[in-house]
């Protein structure tokens, strides 16, 4: 399907005239209502009830993982660095040490991506 559904608010003013005591007075009310329409995104969604295939989100998992085990990566040479930089060596050469494996793991999750995808 290429149409998504979307329920909006809507927040309409009105001005109404009418006597209090034979003078003629103007108020303005506001009120909301809802109503909804289609909007074409320019893309169709699969047959299968919006269900990815397993594969795809696999694929999406794995790809995730790596660039969070990257973002941790870097996190870890950083504090590294930092450690090393306020006397803390054997911290430091720590998290190098935990900053290559976690190099090794996003390699095993490379390959993990590359074997779904062939």
């Amino acid at each position: 399907m290429s149409h998504d559904h979307h329920d909006h608010d809507h927040h309409h003013d009105h001005a109404h005239d009418h006597k209090h005591d034979g003078t003629e007075h103007s108020h303005s009310h506001g009120h909301s209502h809802d109503h909804t329409h289609d909007h074409d995104h320019g893309h169709t969604h699969p047959d299968n009830d919006g269900e990815l295939t397993f594969d795809k989100k696999l694929d999406i998992l794995i790809s995730h993982w790596i660039d969070h085990n990257k973002s941790h990566q870097e996190t870890y040479d950083s504090w590294a660095d930092k450690a090393a930089g306020e006397n803390q060596p054997e911290t430091a050469a720590l998290l190098k040490e935990i900053s290559k494996e976690s190099q090794g793991i996003s390699l095993k999750l490379e390959k993990a991506l590359h074997a779904i995808k062939h």
